[in-house]
């Protein structure tokens, strides 16, 4: 691992397996990899997709891989001093690894003396090991309860080792998800301006390489049909074929959780097995 992740990252956080992608001839398999064959994407709906990882070290041609391990179980005794395990979440030690070429990419808030990752980015080194939702409880052992803190820390430790552990707190229970939610929603910071999505950035990439080879390009009409005729019916038609637009409009905005685990279970309707007593008249009364 020394060339892909440095060599000061131990071989014991690593994992060796075979992986197999199912592809035809000609296709691609959907992969893009660094020039020290670190995976730093994986196409979705390609061959390998859920086979290869974000991460991924390829080790030969016939896909052994080294994929690293991002979490780890945590002794209750690595929490802060004065701080108890509480009910309704999980504990684990999470594992975060510099990878050359490939950004962090970690908008992290406090509240409550806890510091929460609030959104995460694909195919960064954030998503590899964290979740929304998640609290980071410490950094190396030494803990953590700002913004300012935790990035330090965290710059300091994967600069100096190529890797950082953390000590993780995630809700399971509904109220804990809940609380979580709120804590996420309270005291909103202030926007950061994110890149593009990846996908984004290459369909502009490819439609940029598209209109310089043929600046001749004609524009496709989307809505509508040209005229041919000038005629009053031929006009009325092509009036009410247009899209109008009302001068009123209205916001309706649409929920969403960026974490799945974090959503609330809805409760099932309780059966009502209850049957009337005139069911069970018997004949004999009648």
């Amino acid at each position: 691992m020394s060339n892909a992740y440095g060599t000061n990252v131990p071989g014991s956080l690593f994992e060796t397996m075979d992986v197999t992608v199912e592809g035809k001839k000609n296709e691609q398999l959907g992969i893009r990899v660094s020039s020290t064959l670190v995976v730093v994407k994986v196409e979705r709906e390609s061959p390998s997709h859920g086979n290869l990882r974000f991460g991924d070290v390829i080790l030969t041609l016939f896909l052994k891989i080294s994929r690293p391990i991002t979490e780890q179980e945590m002794p209750l005794s690595r929490l802060p001093r004065d701080y108890d395990a509480l009910p309704g979440y999980k504990y684990h030690v999470g594992i975060m690894f510099m990878i050359s070429g490939c950004k962090l990419a970690l908008p992290i808030k406090s509240y409550n003396n806890k510091v929460y990752v609030t959104r995460l980015v694909e195919d960064t080194l954030s998503s590899l090991t964290l979740n929304i939702g998640d609290a980071i409880l410490d950094i190396d052992n030494q803990p953590v309860t700002s913004v300012h803190e935790a990035s330090d820390s965290l710059f300091k430790q994967l600069k100096a080792k190529g890797h950082a552990t953390m000590a993780i707190e995630q809700a399971e229970d509904p109220a804990a998800k809940a609380y979580v939610r709120a804590a996420l929603l309270a005291e909103k910071t202030q926007d950061l301006d994110f890149p593009l999505a990846v996908d984004v950035i290459e369909i502009t990439k490819k439609e940029t390489v598209r209109f310089k080879g043929n600046p001749d390009l004609q524009p496709a009409k989307v809505i509508g049909k040209a005229a041919t005729k000038t005629s009053e019916s031929s006009k009325k038609r092509a009036d009410s074929s247009r899209v109008s637009v009302h001068d009123k409009t209205e916001e309706s905005p649409i929920a969403c959780e960026g974490n799945p685990n974090l959503l609330v279970h809805v409760p099932v309707q309780p059966v009502n097995n209850y049957q009337p007593l005139c069911n069970f008249t018997t004949d004999a009364k009648k």
